[in-house]
């Protein structure tokens, strides 16, 4: 008995429809763990939006002059679009303690306080001597260790500046060695 040749053609166009192209898309990133052992780990949302660092680029602070200390890192989107923060801290380092967001000249003795600074990849770059007011923010260490030279926290804020939207900044984390 012969084979019909077009049910060899039908068997073949049916098993090509079940063929489908598989579209690829950066995996978005999630937000890195709130630890507190020095990893070097950054994150936060900006608008809704997870970015993440890479690694934090720059971190300073003093063992012995615990008033002092300043963190920095490029974090990147799920579309790997880059965003560059940092934020320095002033008043008594220690484990739970609080800071505001101020802007300088919101600073008063005897105060803790931290100073923000955020750039986009839109362009827009929030920070007090660009234009950009600070709404309200607040900066918590859960760790500050000056004999092991690490911190780690989190962090929230909202910046409003001429011409760009809104930088609503929340669930932001750091774990760093200094």
């Amino acid at each position: 008995m012969r084979f019909p040749h077009y049910l060899l053609l039908l068997l073949v166009l049916l098993g090509l429809s079940q063929c489908k192209k598989k579209t690829i898309r950066p995996q978005e990133p999630t937000l890195p763990a709130e630890t507190q052992s020095g990893q070097y780990t950054l994150g936060f949302k900006a608008n809704g939006t997870v970015y993440v660092a890479s690694g934090v680029t720059q971190t300073t602070g003093s063992w012995n002059n615990t008033d002092d200390f300043h963190f920095a890192a490029d974090t990147r989107d799920g579309k790997y679009e880059l965003t560059a923060i940092g934020i320095i801290l002033k008043g008594t380092l220690a484990d739970g303690e609080q800071f505001k967001l101020v802007t300088s000249d919101q600073i008063s003795n005897g105060q803790n306080y931290a100073l923000p600074r955020i750039s986009l990849a839109g362009g827009c770059y929030y920070s007090e001597n660009t234009g950009a007011r600070l709404l309200s923010g607040q900066v918590t260490l859960t760790r500050f260790d000056g004999g092991a030279r690490m911190a780690a926290g989190r962090f929230q804020m909202i910046l409003v500046k001429a011409g760009c939207d809104t930088l609503r900044v929340t669930e932001g984390r750091f774990d760093v060695k200094f």
